[in-house]
């Protein structure tokens, strides 16, 4: 069957369908919306305040969404492109909303605030129209699964602490993760057709780009309840939109290849993936590695060269003369700087920073830094300015660096976490000063100082900046960072001073020698990539290739096959799994051959039985006569398509009914038979007789006749049914004896002895007449006869005694239906026919039917009162 090029308006269909089918606008369905929007309303307003006051509404809120989406779920399942779509329409109408009331000077105002409830209760309906739409995206993509609720509600969460702590970087890993959890979100992608997968794709990408223009704050507000309705929750729904639209266009990619692309170019795009994007990781990987050594070590020669100074502090040798000394008990005073505490207070090493006064003030920019040690009761300060520094640069060994630039910066929640870990520290008594080896980017704040690095001074000019290389929207990155704590005047903690050794891109750095080496490393790199990687990948394609080609010979096989060419036979050489399976085909090709041909056959003897059988049913009566006062009713059930059960009514003059039911030995085809030539034996008798005793006396002559099948008899049970008297005259010929329900419900359900041999078993008319004898049953109202062949009583299944635990034949038995008719023997004929028919259907248990079995009862009404 060819596949739908666009499944689209099929979907959309069956979602109309099930629409106009559903229970949409339900009692239950409508309370349920209801509750969920006022403890939508209640969540938010209680958002700022404590957990314990909230839990008994965020239960209540969730019930009422899990109840909601469970119904939309169960009895809509719509189609995701319509949620995408309403989202973006309700998403643009927030953001307009937005853009409106909030003027764009105040989108970035930290405590600007909003007046009046009406626009705030506007904002929370359009949320919660956001959050509905896009909660019905995750169930429907969960396969009903509503827990991920729960989840997403607790990263909503999580996003809100981020959004606080002002952390880059953290926000980015969060959105990673987020991206990660919701491309498991994109099954209904994998739905789409090839040419549906190309549509979606471009215009997936479009609307990523037109809802990255959705208007959101940039900073959260002064009032609690806002942060979460003006800033926390549209930023986390416009991030969970965006990253849900950006994991739909990487999905469908994914599923042109696993669902649409052809096996050749799968392993194509394999091969690649499994060769170059593992190089590319792999060289980013080193690239990093290579970064990182470079900083650590370019880091560790500035901090050794810091210590140095410390120590030459203690011997008066610096080069230069801005060293101060303090004995323990002095005041800290430094011309032109604010008093600090006394030196005894000093802690052991680190960074001071003094506010400028007098002339040091009136003179420009000065940053006041003294990075200070204190040696047994003396306190050493020297002043970090760009002398300093320029002699840093002069005798601080380094492969790359352009300037030496110093930063005050403080630590975040998140930063803390890395910086606090002092592998990478230094176990000597200038412990204080420590190394970042992970530095990437330089603080965002300007520098209190910078200067050139010296080794570069020749080479730079004022053009430099004109020829900056951005990368990433960058041109300066940090080679190296040292950093101390810094304290103020007071000696409180102020934060951290950084040195940090960057390196400004400019296309001057290629004739660096940092520039030559990684030159080379990338020649080397390439020649590599070239002769080997290269070839080892060639050789895997070759092996895709033979893959493929051998796996188009079965698929022409195949198509051959299902062309009805039966004789197509596939060559392949070699020993591996293709060959077997090609094997395997020209055998199976062979034998399709022989089983159509037993098939065939098969058919025909099936379809011969099916003509036996319905000549066989056309043969028993249609419908049983209606008889004034009497229901008389029958049912017939063979083992195979056809049997040697039989049954038959005839009328006969002045109120007399002919009845025979009887059984032809065996079962099958042959029983089928002789059980037609037996019906029409009887029938055509009636013309000569109606006496049941001379037809029998007649049938007996026929089957025990040399020339009939030796290895055949019958049973059977005839009479005549007298309405006048109300008494039924029968003879029995070796059949199952016949059941007697007595009107009179104190008498016994019994059956009725009678002699008689089976028809065809002996040649002596006069021995068969002899034993057969007349038996006279008179009916009163109420009361009636049960007719049955051994297929009833003789019915058989495998059980296990779970005693031996063997297994073991168990009968139906007459006991077990003299049982059930004395539960019957009240009800209508038809109504005691069909339940003991049910009654053995239920013993068998699906198991196969051993034999035939026919019903036939007479039972004469009962009198109303």
């Amino acid at each position: 069957m060819p596949e739908m090029k666009f499944r689209v308006q099929t979907r959309f269909a069956a979602f109309l369908s099930r629409i106009r089918s559903a229970r949409s606008v339900s009692a239950t369905n409508l309370i349920y919306l209801i509750g969920w929007v006022l403890f939508f309303y209640g969540t938010l307003l209680l958002l700022p305040g404590s957990f314990l006051k909230l839990l008994p509404i965020l239960i209540i809120f969730f019930f009422f969404w899990f109840k909601l989406q469970t119904e939309i779920y169960l009895n809509l399942k719509p189609p995701t492109e319509l949620f995408i779509a309403l989202l973006l329409i309700f998403g643009f109408i927030e953001s307009r909303w937005f853009h409106f009331f909030i003027p764009y000077s105040d989108r970035f105002h930290p405590q600007f605030s909003i007046p009046g409830a009406a626009p705030t209760l506007i904002q929370i309906t359009l949320l919660g129209i956001l959050v509905f739409l896009f909660s019905i995206i995750l169930v429907q993509n969960s396969n009903g699964k509503k827990g991920s609720l729960i989840w997403y509600s607790f990263l909503g969460y999580i996003a809100a602490v981020l959004l606080k702590s002002s952390n880059i970087y953290a926000w980015i890993f969060f959105e990673i993760i987020l991206l990660l959890i919701l491309f498991r979100k994109t099954g209904w992608a994998e739905e789409l057709t090839k040419a549906e997968c190309w549509i979606y794709l471009p215009v997936i990408i479009l609307l990523l780009k037109f809802v990255g223009n959705f208007s959101v704050l940039r900073s959260y507000t002064s009032t609690p309840i806002q942060n979460y309705i003006w800033y926390f929750i549209p930023t986390y729904l416009l991030t969970l939109f965006r990253l849900y639209l950006l994991a739909t266009a990487i999905k469908i990619p994914f599923v042109l290849v696993y669902h649409h692309a052809r096996l050749s170019r799968k392993l194509r795009i394999a091969g690649i993936f499994q060769s170059n994007v593992p190089q590319i990781i792999q060289l980013i990987i080193l690239v990093l590695f290579f970064y990182y050594f470079i900083g650590g070590w370019q880091a560790e020669n500035l901090r050794e060269l810091l210590a140095t100074n410390i120590e030459a502090m203690k011997e008066q040798s610096v080069e230069s003369r801005r060293v101060y000394s303090f004995a323990k008990s002095d005041t800290v005073r430094i011309p032109g700087y604010e008093t600090s505490e006394t030196a005894a207070r000093f802690p052991k090493t680190g960074m001071l920073r003094l506010k400028a006064s007098g002339a040091e003030q009136t003179t420009g920019y000065s940053p006041g830094l003294f990075l200070f040690a204190k040696f047994d009761s003396t306190l050493m300060l020297q002043k970090v300015d760009s002398v300093f520094l320029n002699r840093l640069t002069q005798k601080t060994p380094l492969l790359a660096a352009t300037d030496l630039e110093v930063y005050p910066f403080r630590f975040n929640s998140w930063d803390s976490l890395v910086y606090n870990i002092r592998f990478w520290g230094s176990s000597s008594e200038n412990a204080s000063l420590l190394i970042f080896p992970f530095s990437i980017v330089p603080k965002t704040s300007a520098p209190l100082l910078s200067v050139p690095w010296s080794a570069n001074l020749d080479k730079r000019d004022s053009t430099r900046d004109k020829s900056s290389i951005k990368i990433i929207n960058r041109t300066k990155y940090t080679l190296g960072r040292v950093y101390t704590r810094l304290l103020d005047s007071r000696l409180q903690p102020a934060g951290y001073c950084a040195f940090d050794i960057t390196l400004a891109l400019n296309f001057s750095l290629l004739r660096s020698p940092i520039a030559r080496q990684i030159l080379f490393w990338l020649v080397i790199y390439l020649l590599v990539n070239m002769f080997v990687i290269r070839q080892t990948i060639k050789f895997g394609n070759r092996i895709n290739q033979m893959i493929v080609q051998k796996f188009n010979q079965l698929t022409n096989g195949i198509r051959q096959i299902s062309q009805g060419n039966l004789d197509y036979k596939i060559s392949l050489e070699g020993e591996d799994e293709f060959v077997e399976l090609g094997n395997r085909f020209n055998q199976m090709g062979d034998q399709l051959k022989k089983t159509i041909a037993e098939v065939r056959e098969k058919e025909k003897f099936e379809y011969e039985l099916k003509i036996a059988r319905e000549v066989q049913l056309s043969l028993l009566p249609k419908k049983l006569p209606e008889i004034e006062g009497y229901h008389i009713t029958a049912s017939f059930r063979t083992a195979n398509e056809v049997g040697g059960d039989f049954y038959d009514v005839l009328p006969l003059q002045e109120g007399k009914y002919l009845f025979v039911i009887g059984d032809i030995s065996g079962k099958g085809t042959s029983a089928a038979f002789y059980m037609a030539q037996c019906i029409s034996l009887i029938r055509f008798a009636r013309q000569f007789s109606d006496q049941p005793r001379e037809i029998l006396l007649r049938l007996n002559h026929y089957f025990s006749d040399p020339q009939v099948d030796r290895q055949i008899f019958l049973t059977a049970v005839m009479g005549v049914l007298d309405t006048r008297k109300s008494r039924v005259q029968l003879f029995r010929a070796g059949h199952p004896k016949p059941i007697v329900l007595p009107a009179d419900v104190g008498k016994p359900v019994s059956e009725l002895e009678s002699s008689g041999l089976g028809i065809g078993l002996v040649g002596d008319n006069q021995k068969f007449g002899k034993v057969l004898k007349q038996k006279t049953v008179r009916l009163a109202p109420g009361g009636g006869l049960l007719f049955y062949t051994d297929g009833v009583t003789e019915a058989s299944r495998k059980v296990v005694n779970p005693t031996t635990r063997e297994s073991e034949t168990e009968f139906f038995g007459e006991t077990r239906l003299l049982q059930l008719l004395e539960k019957l023997r009240k009800e209508r004929a038809e109504n005691v026919v069909r339940a003991i028919s049910l009654e053995i259907e239920k013993f068998y248990a699906g198991q196969p039917h051993v034999d035939d079995y026919t019903i036939l009862m007479i039972r004469k009404k009962a009198l109303v009162r």
